[in-house]
């Protein structure tokens, strides 16, 4: 799996604190479940069109594709931004992209390797988990 996501970083941004303890309540569940092999419940957690790219990717259903991407765990919270509709959690080992549905916070993707320092401005990320 993986591939180039692109994320659009050029939104409103709206920062409130109770939806950066969303997102990365969200975000934390995710890779929880993720590392307890609880695929169903990471599952849960995806955004309809990532959990199709998993389930693609992979050719299996998502419970098993998604303990199948071999994400690794994500590390300690380094930032938390909101944009809107659109999240990015900045961990030790990654970065996890979000996006707010109705049902709450869904992961857009996950696993997504952050550009070398000298392309920090750059909107292209290397993620394990993403939509098709």
């Amino acid at each position: 799996m993986g591939g180039a996501c692109l994320v659009a970083t050029t939104v409103v941004s709206g920062c409130g604190s109770n939806r950066a303890g969303d997102v990365q309540t969200v975000a934390s569940q995710f890779y929880d479940a993720v590392a307890a092999q609880h695929g169903a419940d990471a599952c849960a957690l995806l955004a309809p069109p990532t959990r199709s790219g998993v389930e693609q990717s992979e050719e299996k259903h998502c419970p098993a594709a998604i303990v199948a991407a071999g994400l690794k765990p994500a590390g300690g919270v380094e930032e938390v931004k909101v944009y809107g509709t659109m999240a990015q959690v900045r961990w030790d080992a990654d970065v996890t992209f979000l996006t707010r549905y109705d049902v709450g916070w869904r992961v857009l993707a996950a696993g997504c390797s952050m550009p070398p320092p000298s392309q920090r401005t750059a909107e292209h990320y290397d993620c394990a988990v993403e939509a098709g």
